[in-house]
C-alpha cells in the first residue's frame, strides 16, 4: 500500500500545481494537497491539520516562498519546506536554505522533485524520531531525576578515579557540600579510623566480581559522627570494565543506638537474672521449641551452645522423672483450658544432681484462631532454699526430741528424789533392826540381803539425780 502524504501547495497555476501532484504521485505516494495563493490561505490550512510537506512557488503576484517560510517557522511545525520554481537565483536559493527551505528544485527539472521529497520526508522522519528520544530521555532523567532527589537516601556516583559525578541533595546536606563544590571533586567524608580498614577493601573489592557490596561505617557530618549503611554497585561496560560507582547510603545512625541500647538493657537483663538467679523462657508452642535466656541454661545446668531447644528433649533430659507426668500435665491444661498455673519440679543435671525450680508462667499469645502460640515465664532456682528447709525440719526434730528428754529427765530427777528420800528411811530401819537382834540371829543374814538391795537402788537413784 502506497503512503499517503498531505501537502501544501503553495503556487498561482493550477495547471502547476497539477504537474507538482503527478510528480509526488509517480514517486510512489497518495497525495492529498491544498493550494494556496496567500498568507491567510496558508495560515488557515496550517491550522486545519497534520501536513507533511509544503511546496512553494517562489514568487506570486500577492505572496512569496520567503513569507511562506517565515509563516511555517511561526508555527514551530517541523516540516518539510522545498521551493519548487521556474525563475529563482541560485543566490537567493541558498538564502532560503539557510533560513530554513530543506531543497528548492526548478520546474523545468521536476524529475528531481520525487526523489527530493523521499530525502526530505526521510530526514524529517529521523528528526521527529531523534526529537522524540531526546524528548523522553529528558522526561526520563526528569523523573529519575525528581525520584533521586525525593529520596532520603543519600546517592553518588563516582568513576573509576572516585571522582563524583552526582550527589544527591541529602548526601550534600548531611555533609555541608554543595553539588557545585563536589562535582568533579575527589571528595570524601572523614571516614572513622576504626572503620577505614574495611571500607578501603570494599573500595578495592568493587573492582572485582561480584561488583556489588553492602557495607556500614562511621563518617565525620555537620553534625558529627554518624553511621551510613552503604549499598554500592559498580557499573560495567561491556567488555566487563568498571566505568562507574554507584553509592546508594542511609543514615542509621538511630537505628545502632537502639541497638546498642538494646544490647545494654540485655546485658542489664543478663547481669540481673544471674544476681538473682532467674531465667526467662519463651515457649513457642506451635513449633514446640523453647527459647532459654543464658541464666535459664545455667540454672539447668547446660551451656547455652548445647540446649537443643526442644520441649520433649528438655523433658526426657532435664526433668526428675518421677516428676515429668505433672509437667505433661500442666502443659496439656496451657495448650486446652489456657489456664497456666505456677509449677514446683525437681530438673537432674549432666551430673546427675538433683536440684529443685520454681517455674512462674507469663503472658501468654493467641493466635486469629484463639489457640495458644507461644508463653513467656520465669524460673528461679530454689534448690537452696529447699535444702534449709528440709535442714530446718531436721534441726526443729532435733530440738523437740531433746525438749522431749529433758521433760523426761526432769520427771525422772523429781520420782528419783523421792524414791531416794524412802530408800534412806529402808536403811534406817534395817540398821535398827540389826542393833537389836544377837550376832547368830538367822534374820541378820536376810538383813544384809534387804540392806545390799536398797544401797543398789540408792545408787542407782543418785544417777537420776
Amino acid at each position: 500500500m502506497k503512503p499517503s502524504l498531505r501537502i501544501i501547495i503553495i503556487e498561482d497555476s493550477p495547471d502547476d500545481a497539477l504537474l507538482i501532484v503527478r510528480e509526488v504521485e509517480h514517486a510512489g505516494y497518495v497525495v492529498q494537497a491544498q493550494r494556496v495563493q496567500t498568507a491567510e490561505e496558508l495560515r488557515d490550512a496550517l491550522a486545519q491539520g497534520t501536513w507533511d510537506l509544503v511546496l512553494a512557488d517562489y514568487s506570486l503576484p500577492h505572496f512569496s516562498a520567503t513569507e511562506g517560510l517565515a509563516i511555517l517557522k511561526e508555527t514551530g511545525l517541523d516540516v518539510p519546506f522545498i521551493i519548487v520554481s521556474g525563475k529563482i537565483g541560485e543566490e537567493m536559493a541558498v538564502q532560503l536554505m539557510k533560513d530554513g527551505a530543506t531543497d528548492y528544485v526548478m520546474k523545468d527539472r521536476l524529475s528531481r522533485l520525487g526523489p527530493a521529497v523521499q530525502r526530505e520526508l526521510r530526514e524529517a522522519d529521523e528528526r521527529r524520531r531523534k526529537r522524540d528520544a531526546e524528548q523522553a530521555l529528558a522526561e526520563s532523567e526528569k523523573r529519575y531525576r525528581l525520584l533521586v532527589e525525593s529520596q532520603t537516601d543519600l546517592i553518588v556516583r563516582t568513576d573509576p578515579e572516585e571522582q563524583l559525578l552526582y550527589a544527591s541533595p541529602t548526601y550534600c546536606a548531611l555533609f555541608g557540600k554543595t553539588p557545585q563544590e563536589l562535582m568533579n571533586s575527589s571528595y570524601q567524608p572523614l571516614v572513622h579510623p576504626d572503620d577505614l580498614p574495611s571500607v578501603e577493601h570494599t573500595v578495592v573489592d568493587l573492582f572485582h566480581p561480584p561488583p556489588s557490596y553492602h557495607y556500614e561505617e562511621r563518617a565525620m557530618t555537620v553534625g558529627g559522627w554518624r553511621w551510613i549503611e552503604w549499598t554500592a554497585h559498580a557499573e560495567l561496560d561491556t567488555q566487563g570494565t568498571v566505568v562507574a560507582i554507584v553509592g546508594s547510603g542511609r543514615d542509621i545512625t538511630d537505628r545502632k543506638q537502639m541497638e546498642e541500647k538494646l544490647r545494654m538493657s540485655e546485658a542489664d537483663l543478663q547481669q540481673a537474672q544471674a544476681v538473682a538467679h532467674v531465667g526467662s523462657w519463651r515457649w513457642d508452642i506451635a513449633h514446640d521449641e523453647f527459647v532459654w535466656s543464658d541464666e535459664m541454661c545455667r540454672i539447668f545446668g547446660v551451656a547455652p551452645h548445647a540446649f537443643t531447644g526442644s520441649v520433649q528433649d528438655v523433658i526426657a533430659r532435664a526433668i526428675h522423672p518421677d516428676d515429668r507426668a505433672r509437667i505433661e500435665e500442666s502443659n496439656r491444661a496451657i495448650i486446652k483450658d489456657h489456664n497456666p498455673q505456677p509449677l514446683e519440679y525437681r530438673i537432674v543435671w549432666p551430673d546427675g544432681s538433683v536440684h529443685t525450680v520454681w517455674v512462674k508462667p507469663g503472658e501468654m499469645t493467641l493466635d486469629d484462631k484463639g489457640h495458644v502460640s507461644s508463653l513467656t515465664g520465669v524460673v528461679l532456682d530454689i534448690t537452696d532454699r529447699k535444702r534449709a528447709e528440709a535442714e530446718r525440719g531436721t534441726m526443729q526434730a532435733q530440738l523437740l526430741q531433746s525438749q522431749k528428754m529433758e521433760a523426761i529427765g526432769q520427771l525422772a530427777g523429781g520420782v528419783a528424789h523421792d524414791f531416794n528420800n524412802m530408800l534412806t528411811g529402808i536403811l534406817g530401819n534395817i540398821a535398827l533392826m540389826r542393833s537389836t537382834l544377837p550376832p547368830a540371829d538367822p534374820l541378820l543374814e536376810n538383813l544384809n540381803a534387804a540392806e545390799t538391795s536398797a544401797r543398789q537402788a540408792a545408787d542407782l537413784t543418785k544417777g537420776l539425780l
